[in-house]
């Protein structure tokens, strides 16, 4: 935006230059003059007056357009800054606390929790909820102890995240993310957006980018939140290792009779969501455009998965059919 109005300008100068050139050397050649070099000098100094007053109005105008843009950048920086601050804040200020005595116990992950924190309880901050409620926590579902929200998508699906309680810590969170990410890509006088999109994606830690990841593929991060995290590669630095395999993921591989994760890693995939929630298109909610992990240099790579990943798909049912 900011390039396309430099150029503009610049040519409504050039053009503006060049006309007062034309009208001189008209006027001079065709004006009823007499030609002595007194007159001429007059003639010539007037135009050339007119020329650098001309001339000095653009500069002036030029410079206050260059100042502008240094100080709406400043603004941007500042302000994109302090949001930063407060979103590690945000992270620092994280709570989850368990009761000593209850620490064996096992709960439903649907059920509610207690956020206040009393010496009766042991207390897990910051970064470490985000890999304790994903990967750690013990809970009771359909008789069965699982892991963390990992082994609740696995077990219940992907279409009963919103349905869990520990998702709601983090609402905050993802609600000032989701306005950081926002705030750059509504600032058109950048130039170079990613740049700064960047910054946010490097302090994200390797179970953040987990739950960024499947708050975007739920009801409550798909429509808006998603398509920021496609635009600008946040999840380009996400270790798929970390991931669930859902059970949406796990019951299409049923249906085309692959029965073993191992049969899936043996082609060199995953074996986790990964895969299956990739897609070459645009605007796919319930997936995620391959930019989402791969930025413009690299979307080779990823259409290359997704290839490799529906051939193999393909040859499973070619080969069930026969």
């Amino acid at each position: 935006m900011k390039n396309r109005i430099n150029i503009i300008i610049t040519i409504a100068l050039s053009i503006t230059t060049l006309g007062f050139a034309f009208l001189w050397i008209r006027t001079y050649f065709c004006a009823d003059i007499n030609h002595d070099s007194l007159e001429k000098l007059y003639f010539i100094g007037g135009v050339i007056s007119g020329i650098f007053a001309f001339a000095a109005f653009g500069a002036a105008l030029w410079s206050g357009l260059m100042q502008k843009k240094t100080n709406d950048l400043q603004r941007f920086e500042t302000t994109l800054f302090n949001m930063l601050s407060l979103q590690q804040q945000i992270v620092n200020d994280l709570l989850f606390t368990i009761n000593k005595t209850d620490r064996n116990k096992h709960y439903s992950p649907t059920d509610g929790f207690s956020w206040e924190e009393v010496s009766a309880k042991e207390a897990i901050k910051g970064r470490q909820v985000f890999e304790f409620l994903f990967a750690k926590a013990l809970w009771k579902y359909e008789n069965k102890t699982i892991h963390g929200i990992k082994d609740f998508i696995a077990t219940a699906g992907l279409s009963r995240y919103c349905d869990a309680n520990a998702p709601t810590l983090f609402d905050h969170y993802f609600r000032h993310l989701y306005t950081c990410l926002k705030f750059i890509d509504q600032s058109d006088f950048l130039e170079d957006k990613y740049k700064y999109t960047s910054m946010v994606r490097a302090t994200l830690s390797r179970y953040e980018l987990v739950w960024i990841y499947y708050n975007c593929l739920s009801d409550v991060g798909k429509t808006k939140f998603k398509p920021l995290i496609e635009e600008y590669s946040i999840l380009k630095n996400m270790r798929d290792d970390l991931l669930s395999l859902s059970k949406e993921a796990k019951d299409f591989l049923k249906d085309r009779n692959i029965t073993t994760i191992q049969e899936v890693k043996d082609e060199g995939f995953t074996g986790k969501d990964y895969e299956f929630f990739l897609t070459k298109e645009k605007g796919n909610q319930d997936k995620y455009y391959i930019g989402a992990f791969y930025n413009k240099g690299n979307l080779h790579k990823g259409k290359k998965l997704v290839d490799d990943w529906d051939a193999f798909i393909k040859s499973k049912q070619k080969g069930n059919a026969e």
